[in-house]
C-alpha cells in the first residue's frame, strides 16, 4: 500500500493513487477548483491508507446474509482481536436501520483472521481427553469428526455471541467447513501440553496436530421471533 500522488499536466489536474487501484482525473476548469479537487483527493487517499486493516461488515443486497471483512483490501493480512470483533459487530447492529430485511447469517470467513478463535480451537483440542493419541490414530478424513465437538463448544459460541447481547438479534448456532490442522507448537497457547494416556510417556508438540482454521458462519435470528420456552 502506498500514498497518493498528484500533479498538474497540460493545464489539467491529474491525480493518481497506488492504493490497489488507479484514479486519474483531467479536468478543464478554473485553477482554484482544480486545486480544491486535488486537496480533496489527497485527503481521501490518505484516509484510505491510514488503516488498511479497518474491519467492517458487508451486507449483500438481495440476500439475508452479511460478511465480516477483516480489512479493506484482499491483499492485506490483518488479524482481528476479540475486543475489535465485539466493537465492529456492536456498531453494525446499533447503526443498522430497522427497516432493512432481517439478517439470518454472518460469515466470519477464516478463523485464522481472528487469532483468538484459532487459538481457542487449538487449545480446546489439547484439553480434550486423549487428544494426542486420537488425532495420531485418525485416518485420512477422520480429523473433521474429531474437530466437531471443538467447533461446537458452548464456550466458543458464547464468546462469538457476546456483542449481540441487548440487540435485536441472537446467535442460534454456528456452521463451519474446511477445517485445517497444524502443529500444536505453532497454533496453541504456550505452554499447553495435551492430556495423554498414561501409556504415552512423552509427546512431541511438533507432532501433535490440532485444528486451527475453518470457514465459520454464525446463524442469526431476530430476538422477537423466538417463542418463549416452557419452564
Amino acid at each position: 500500500m502506498g500514498d497518493g500522488r498528484a500533479g498538474l499536466a497540460g493545464g489539467c489536474f491529474h491525480l493518481s493513487s497506488n492504493l490497489g487501484f488507479r484514479l486519474s482525473m483531467r479536468v478543464s476548469c478554473p485553477r482554484g477548483f482544480r486545486l480544491g479537487l486535488l486537496w480533496a483527493g489527497l485527503v481521501w487517499a490518505n484516509q484510505a491508507s491510514a488503516d488498511p486493516c479497518a474491519p467492517f461488515i458487508e451486507e449483500h443486497p438481495g440476500w439475508t446474509s452479511a460478511s465480516f471483512r477483516p480489512h479493506v483490501s484482499a491483499l492485506e493480512s490483518c488479524g482481528v482481536d476479540e475486543a475489535r470483533y465485539r466493537r465492529v459487530i456492536a456498531d453494525w447492529l446499533q447503526q443498522r436501520p430497522a427497516t432493512r430485511p432481517d439478517v439470518t447469517s454472518l460469515s466470519l470467513g477464516r478463523a485464522v483472521d481472528f487469532p483468538w478463535i484459532s487459538r481457542f480451537l487449538a487449545d480446546a483440542a489439547l484439553r480434550s481427553p486423549d487428544w494426542a493419541l486420537r488425532v495420531a490414530r485418525a485416518r485420512s478424513g477422520e480429523r473433521d469428526r474429531l474437530a466437531r465437538p471443538i467447533l461446537r463448544d458452548a464456550a466458543l459460541l458464547q464468546r462469538l455471541a457476546a456483542p449481540y447481547a441487548g440487540s435485536r438479534y441472537v446467535v442460534i448456532g454456528l456452521s463451519y467447513e474446511k477445517v485445517l490442522f497444524g502443529r500444536a507448537d505453532i497454533h496453541a497457547s504456550p505452554p499447553a501440553p495435551p492430556r495423554v494416556e498414561q501409556a504415552a510417556a512423552t509427546w512431541d508438540a511438533a507432532a501433535v496436530m490440532v485444528p486451527y482454521d475453518a470457514q465459520i458462519w454464525l446463524r442469526l435470528a431476530p430476538r422477537y421471533s423466538l417463542a418463549p420456552t416452557a419452564e
